[in-house]
């Protein structure tokens, strides 16, 4: 089966399930390196064996995934990508950061004020398009005119896990649940259709290596309580990634998204 069809697939189960208490962080951490593998395969293959692409903005998620690609294929080339609005933004900063740490070629893509205005003058979509998506399409742009066929790319975790301050149990388990299942209902509109979009303008193949069905069925399982709550949160994911001794300014990261990406920091 397909990247493709495993992540639609993925993307109409439920994100709240019934519980279970007795889900391990080991069984957690198995089925996210099995799908990093799997899809960093589905890459290697798409791309004829040259490298492994993946996108590095320098969060929690991103970061993770590239450890865990590491891991899996220690010999493997793998090169990391990353867009921001200067030099200091703390994307490329923290990128830079944890490319050195993993061993991955990593290309900065630091765009100018006109490479953004044709960026929006060629956007299939018009020119109403927010800066995020003005920065999905300069990132993919990129990737095409570097060869790239494939690329590892980390939607559906924070909707999954709890990543967005909304998800974080102000209003009590009821408001938790409203909030992650609103959250899942907009992944695939607000972030993986404009995606898909761009990528295959660009005759790029997308992987996602959080939206495979075990990894959804396994964390829709994951009790509210014990995947974020007002101190911390995606807890079981920042928990894996101490094991594989990500940098504290990547653990401890505030979120940020595409939207901030061309920002002058």
């Amino acid at each position: 089966m397909s990247a493709l069809l495993e992540w639609q697939q993925a993307v109409i189960m439920p994100v709240v399930a019934r519980g279970n208490p007795d889900w391990t962080s080991d069984e957690l951490e198995g089925l996210l390196l099995a799908g990093n593998r799997t899809c960093a395969v589905s890459c290697l293959e798409r791309c004829c064996g040259s490298a492994i692409h993946i996108c590095l903005s320098g969060g929690l998620d991103s970061s993770l995934s590239l450890a865990m690609v590491r891991k899996a294929f220690p010999s493997e080339p793998i090169r990391a990508y990353t867009i921001g609005g200067g030099p200091r933004h703390p994307d490329i900063q923290m990128a830079m950061l944890v490319a050195e740490s993993y061993d991955a070629s990593h290309t900065l893509i630091i765009p100018s004020e006109r490479d953004i205005t044709c960026a929006r003058e060629e956007h299939p979509c018009g020119k109403g398009v927010d800066e995020g998506g003005i920065g999905l399409y300069i990132l993919y742009r990129h990737l095409a005119f570097l060869g790239a066929k494939c690329v590892l790319a980390h939607d559906g975790i924070d909707e999954l896990m709890g990543g967005y301050w909304a998800h974080r149990g102000c209003g009590g388990i009821g408001q938790m649940i409203t909030e992650f299942e609103k959250f899942w209902q907009q992944l695939v509109p607000q972030h993986l259709e404009p995606l898909h979009d761009v990528a295959r303008h660009f005759d790029i193949q997308v992987e996602h290596p959080y939206l495979t069905r075990d990894i959804v069925s396994y964390i829709s399982r994951i009790p509210l309580d014990d995947r974020t709550d007002r101190i911390e949160s995606k807890k079981p994911l920042r928990a894996i990634g101490r094991r594989y001794n990500l940098p504290n300014e990547i653990l401890n990261r505030s979120k940020r998204g595409l939207c901030d990406a061309l920002k002058k920091e």
